[in-house]
């Protein structure tokens, strides 16, 4: 299974290094925006980051974690409006940044480039239109379960035994946010999980035993643990 980023291609990375800022993040730490207005593109060289959403009463949402290779900025190149999301680095990362000018420049004569960047954000869409579906259809539980999911999709590194692992170092707390679901309902879908046989966890890392039957648990609600979990239901809209 790959990672969940397009790669960029070897030619683009060559001629954009000559050009990039080099910026160096401990984990935890903010990913600033570049330059005197901050509308700069970063490419993840080593690391991992996280896509947070800061919302009202200190609530946060993970909407993503970026691995090595992946673009941040890239939703403003074409229309830039400031920041809406924030990034922080989930390990010791790397990234290196370009003026937006520079890259729309390039976007004009650089058909590989305009390519990679295009695929960055459909994966980006593609990820956000499965949690908008997550958050309207579905449960507490079934969201968890989905999330495990998704990421053993985009992260997940097979063992050898079978088993697929997912690459990312993730809390409970981190699996919640993802799934906007609190870090007692991952724990009680895990357990459930756990106890079917489906998944385990060792040394910091999510073991996911059967995608199958673990794609199979979701679409069936075979998991009565996971259907008993409330279902969160969303403010409705008010017709003018």
């Amino acid at each position: 299974m790959g990672t969940g980023v397009c790669p960029v291609p070897a030619p683009v990375l060559h001629r954009l290094e000559p050009h990039a800022h080099v910026h160096r993040f401990a984990c935890g730490q903010r990913v600033q925006p570049a330059g005197p207005t901050g509308d700069h593109l970063h490419y993840v060289r080593r690391g991992r980051v996280r896509a947070v959403l800061h919302g009202p009463g200190g609530q946060d949402k993970i909407l993503a974690i970026l691995d090595q290779g992946a673009l941040i900025g890239d939703g403003g190149i074409l229309h830039w409006s400031g920041p809406s999301v924030s990034y922080y680095a989930a390990e010791l990362t790397e990234t290196w940044s370009w003026p937006r000018s520079f890259i729309l420049d390039l976007l004009r004569v650089d058909s590989e480039l305009a390519m990679y960047v295009m695929a960055s954000l459909s994966r980006k869409v593609q990820v956000l239109v499965a949690q908008i579906h997550a958050l309207t259809f579905a449960d507490a539980g079934e969201r968890v379960v989905r999330t495990f999911i998704n990421l053993a999709r985009l992260y997940g590194e097979p063992t050898g035994d079978g088993t697929v692992r997912i690459g990312l170092r993730l809390t409970q707390a981190d699996v919640g946010e993802m799934a906007n679901a609190s870090r007692v309902t991952v724990n009680k879908v895990f357990q459930c999980l756990k106890s079917e046989d489906l998944m385990s966890k060792r040394a910091g890392y999510f073991i996911v035993h059967d995608m199958n039957r673990l794609s199979r648990c979701t679409a069936a609600g075979v998991l009565p643990a996971v259907r008993r979990l409330p279902r969160r239901r969303l403010p409705e809209l008010r017709r003018s």
